[in-house]
C-alpha cells in the first residue's frame, strides 16, 4: 500500500508532472546565460562603462564594447563558483529540513532575480549582481528537492529521474526562446518587460512549490500489488514468508553495491569529474576550435551551436527508458562512450577540416550534457538509495566543478601559449576519457560477483515454490510470498 500521503489527495501523476513543470520553468535557467546577456547588452547595460567614441560617427562600433563584455564576464564567474556551492547547500538543507522549504525558498530567489533584473540600470548597477547571483544560486534547488518523486514510481524511476533531469536541463532555453521574443517585439516591449512577465511564471512556481512539494520526503513505496488472494492451505504444511522489499530503485545490475560504498562514490565523482570537465572545456572553446574552418564558416557553426544548445534537455528523456530497460551499468557505458567520441570528433575537426565533424560535434555534445546529469542521479539513486542523496549529488556536484575550474586556464594557455591548437588538450581529455571507463567495468564485474554469490545461495537454499495468486491477478510485486513445505 502507498506511504505517502499526496496533497488533496490527487494522483502521484499530477505531483511528477507539477514537480517537472518547477524544472523546466525554473530550474537551471542560469545556463540561458548567452542569451539573457545579449538581450542586456543589446539596451545598453553598462554602456557608461564604455569610452567615448572618436572618430567619425560611421566607424564607430554598434556592438557592445570590451568594458560591457569583461563586466559581465566578471558576473559569471562569480556566479559559476555560486553555483557550485549551491548544490551543497541545498543537498543538506534538502535532507536536515525537507523539501519544501528548499523549494520554496528557491522559488523565492528565482522570483527576487527576475525582479532585480528588469529594474536594473545605470541607477541601479546591483541589480545585474543580484539578478544572475540568485539565480545561479537558485539553480540548484528544483532538482535537489523534486527527485525524491521518484520514490512514488518503484518500477519507473528511472524515467522519473530523466522527466526531472531533462526538464532540468530544458530551462536552459527559457531565455533562447525569450530572446526570439524580444528580437520580434523590441523595441516595443523591452527586456523589463519580458522579465517582470516572467515574474508572473516565478510566482505559479512559487504556487506549485506551496502546494505540491511535500514536507517530509517521500518514502520508498511498494510495488501494488492490487487485491490478492493467496492460496493457502495450513493443514497441508504451508508456511508464507514474507521477504522485505528491496530499495525502490532496484535493478538486476546494481543491488548490493552499498557494500562497496567508499570505492564506488570515489569512481563516480571521479567519472562526474571527467564529463563535467568535458563540458566545461567545449562550451567557452568550441567558437574557438570551430575557427579551423575560417571565420565566416566559424561563426555559422557558433550560431548553430547557439541555437541547439539550450534544448541539450531533449536528450535526457531518452536515458530513463534506456536504463529502465537496458540497466544503469549500460547507461553509464552509454554516457561514457558518448564522451569519448565528442573528444574523437574534437579531434577530427582539425585533422581533417571536413564540416561533417563539426556538425556531428555539436549535436553530440548536448547529449554529453544531459548525460551528466540524468545518468548521474539515476547512478546515485540506483547505488546508494535516495537517503542523503541531496548531500551526495552535492558533494559530487561540487568536486566535479571545482575541477572543472582547471577549464578557464587551460583555455588561456591554449590560445595565447599553444596559438589556439586545441590537439594537446582534447588529446588528453580523450584519454581521461577512456580511463573513465574503468567505473562502469568495476560495476560489471561487481555485478556479476554479486549475481553468482546469489546464485550460489540460491542453490544451496531449501525448495521454495511460491503460492498461486488467484483469479484477482496482478503480480506480487516487490513482496515475494513463498511457500515452504514442512519435511
Amino acid at each position: 500500500m502507498a506511504k505517502n500521503q499526496l496533497p488533496f489527495g490527487v494522483p502521484k501523476t499530477v505531483v511528477l508532472l507539477s514537480f517537472a513543470m518547477l524544472n523546466l520553468l525554473t530550474g537551471i535557467a542560469f545556463f540561458g546565460y548567452l542569451p539573457l546577456v545579449g538581450m542586456l547588452l543589446k539596451e545598453g547595460a553598462f554602456k557608461w562603462k564604455c569610452p567615448a567614441p572618436s572618430g567619425p560617427p560611421a566607424k564607430v562600433e554598434a556592438g557592445p564594447c570590451d568594458e560591457q563584455t569583461l563586466v559581465f564576464g566578471q558576473i559569471w564567474d562569480v556566479s559559476l563558483l555560486m553555483l557550485l556551492f549551491s548544490g551543497l547547500a541545498w543537498g543538506i538543507t534538502t535532507d536536515w529540513l525537507g523539501p519544501k522549504i528548499n523549494a520554496v525558498a528557491g522559488q523565492v530567489l528565482f522570483l527576487i532575480s527576475f525582479i532585480a533584473l528588469a529594474f536594473a540600470g545605470e541607477s541601479f548597477v546591483l541589480g545585474y549582481w543580484i539578478g544572475l547571483l540568485l539565480m545561479a544560486f537558485a539553480g540548484g534547488s528544483t532538482i535537489t528537492t523534486t527527485m525524491n518523486v521518484a520514490l512514488l514510481f518503484p518500477t519507473r524511476a528511472p524515467q522519473a529521474i530523466s522527466l526531472m533531469t531533462g526538464s532540468y536541463d530544458f530551462s536552459a532555453g527559457v531565455f533562447a526562446i525569450m530572446e526570439i521574443v524580444h528580437s520580434s517585439v523590441y523595441p516595443k516591449m523591452g527586456i523589463k518587460s519580458l522579465l517582470l512577465g516572467y515574474s508572473i511564471v516565478c510566482v505559479a512556481c512559487l504556487i506549485i512549490a506551496l502546494v505540491f512539494v511535500p514536507f517530509k520526503q517521500f518514502e520508498p513505496e511498494d510495488i501494488e500489488p492490487e487485491t490478492q488472494r493467496l492460496v493457502t492451505d495450513q493443514e497441508a504444511g504451508v508456511k508464507l514468508v514474507e521477504r522485505p522489499a528491496p530499495l525502490a530503485v532496484d535493478h538486476s545490475d546494481m543491488t548490493q553495491l552499498q557494500k562497496y560504498t567508499s570505492l564506488t562514490f570515489i569512481m563516480f565523482v571521479a567519472f562526474f569529474a571527467i564529463e563535467m570537465f568535458r563540458m566545461s572545456f567545449f562550451m567557452p572553446t568550441g567558437p574557438l576550435q570551430f575557427g579551423v574552418y575560417g571565420d565566416e564558416k566559424a561563426a555559422q557553426l557558433s550560431k548553430f551551436f547557439g541555437i541547439i544548445f539550450p534544448f541539450c534537455g531533449l536528450t535526457t528523456f531518452p536515458m530513463g527508458w534506456l536504463a529502465t530497460r537496458y540497466g544503469n551499468i549500460f547507461s553509464i557505458y552509454l554516457a561514457n562512450a558518448t564522451g569519448v567520441l565528442h573528444s574523437l570528433l574534437c579531434l577530427l575537426m582539425p585533422w581533417t577540416k571536413s564540416i561533417f565533424f563539426a556538425y556531428a560535434n555539436i549535436i553530440v555534445f548536448p547529449m554529453v550534457k544531459s548525460q551528466i546529469f540524468s545518468t548521474g542521479w539515476s547512478i546515485a539513486a540506483g547505488t546508494f538509495g535516495f537517503v542523503g542523496i541531496g548531500t551526495l549529488m552535492g558533494t559530487a556536484a561540487l568536486v566535479a566543478g571545482a575541477v572543472s575550474q582547471g577549464c578557464n586556464p587551460l583555455a588561456a594557455y591554449t590560445t595565447k601559449k599553444l596559438n589556439g591548437n586545441f590537439v594537446l588538450p582534447n588529446e588528453g581529455i580523450l584519454v581521461a576519457g577512456i580511463i573513465a571507463f574503468a567505473f562502469p567495468i568495476f560495476m560489471t564485474i561487481l555485478a556479476r560477483s554479486q549475481a553468482q554469490a546469489k546464485a550460489a545461495e540460491a542453490a544451496a537454499a531449501p525448495k521454495v515454490r511460491k503460492t498461486r495468486p488467484s483469479l484477482y491477478g496482478g503480480s506480487i510485486g516487490m513482496h515475494h510470498i513463498e511457500a515452504k513445505f514442512d519435511e
